[in-house]
């Protein structure tokens, strides 16, 4: 307490605090929580192979008939200050049925295709403390397999001048559209 009255926290705990008039007649006492300094998260950012420098938003195409990498993709986020008070975060996936989301080891999102859509899914990654800090995610989701519907050989004869006959097999494939 200083001359002025002004309370002031030293360290995390519980403080008393005693009153006294000038003259001595009357006292109080008052106690006082210290609470540690709440630091708020001020970024998030993240980092994806391929996919260059470390940035706050992605925009992703996965493929769900294919493998990795193509079908997942796994973000390493930073969240700065690297000292913020709760560095939790909050996933929101705008589709769950066509993406999975994943948290791994705190930082680490893993997304992963599920099913084919025609719309855009939007995942967005905020600060639990703070939730106007955030990290965008637009993923587009694909199947651009090829299927095959059956598969025929057609056996062709080649004549030769010596009368040797030749059998050459051709593999054809039909897919569907």
């Amino acid at each position: 307490v200083d001359d002025t009255g002004v309370v002031t926290g030293l360290k995390t705990g519980k403080a008393i605090i005693t009153i006294e008039t000038e003259d001595g007649k009357k006292t109080d006492t008052a106690t006082v929580n210290v609470v540690p300094k709440t630091i708020p998260v001020t970024e998030i950012s993240g980092t994806a192979l391929n996919y260059g420098a470390n940035t706050k938003d992605f925009n992703f195409r996965l493929n769900v008939g294919q493998p990795n990498p193509d079908k997942s993709r796994v973000i390493t986020y930073v969240i700065k200050p690297s000292n913020a008070t709760n560095r939790n975060v909050i996933i929101e996936n705008s589709d769950p049925s066509s993406v999975q989301t994943t948290m791994y080891s705190g930082n680490r999102l893993q997304i992963t295709a599920i099913k084919p859509t025609t719309e855009t899914v939007e995942i967005v990654v905020s600060s639990e403390s703070n939730k106007d800090v955030k990290s965008t995610i637009k993923v587009n989701v694909v199947d651009d397999t090829v299927h095959v519907n059956d598969v025929f050989f057609q056996e062709i004869f080649l004549h030769h001048r010596e009368a040797v006959f030749e059998s050459v097999c051709h593999l054809a494939f039909r897919h569907r559209s």
